[in-house]
């Protein structure tokens, strides 16, 4: 009290959720006058480092990238290459976001898929790639059509394979 007795004054919020968002104002007078100033909250999280998935069905190649703990919702950009991708969001119960986002194509040659994943308000930006190898191969008995490299599992609508082997 002894500072807002001196002309100071201040307030602090503690546990912000986002539903805290929104305009504050101040209404302050004295016997000089009265004043009103009101500022904008803004109420962000940054995102954890996104995690790139691949699994492969008969006739395509489905390419995932996921993150969580964010908030707001990020936009997520596929650069490379064309494809049918779908972008999810949902809010967990402490109210931040979780992302998926999946890149569906048929994988006929070497390609470098490239996505980008933005929280424009804190400045953060991932962006992700991986290069995928079309080859012939057959494991398990099972004939896939295309296969890629990469450091991660690889999977099958029959499930876990094991990778290719003799590759250059």
């Amino acid at each position: 009290m002894e500072e807002v007795l001196k002309g100071n004054a201040a307030l602090s919020l503690n546990n912000v959720q986002p539903y805290h968002r929104g305009e504050y104002t101040c209404d302050v007078q004295n016997n000089m006058g009265q004043t009103k100033k009101s500022i904008q909250l803004i109420v962000a999280a940054p995102y954890g480092e996104p995690q790139m998935a691949v699994h492969y069905t008969c006739n395509n190649v489905v390419v995932t990238l996921s993150s969580s703990q964010g908030f707001p919702e990020p936009t997520v950009s596929w650069k490379h290459p064309v494809g049918r991708n779908v972008t999810t969001t949902e809010l967990d119960t402490e109210g931040f976001y979780r992302v998926q986002s999946n890149l569906t194509l048929s994988l006929n040659t070497t390609q470098t898929v490239v996505v980008e994943m933005r929280l424009e308000i804190l400045l953060q930006s991932f962006i992700k790639e991986i290069t995928l190898h079309p080859l012939q191969e057959y494991t398990n008995n099972i004939e896939l059509n295309s296969w890629a490299l990469f450091s991660g599992k690889l999977t099958t609508e029959m499930g876990e394979l094991p990778p290719p082997t003799g590759l250059v």
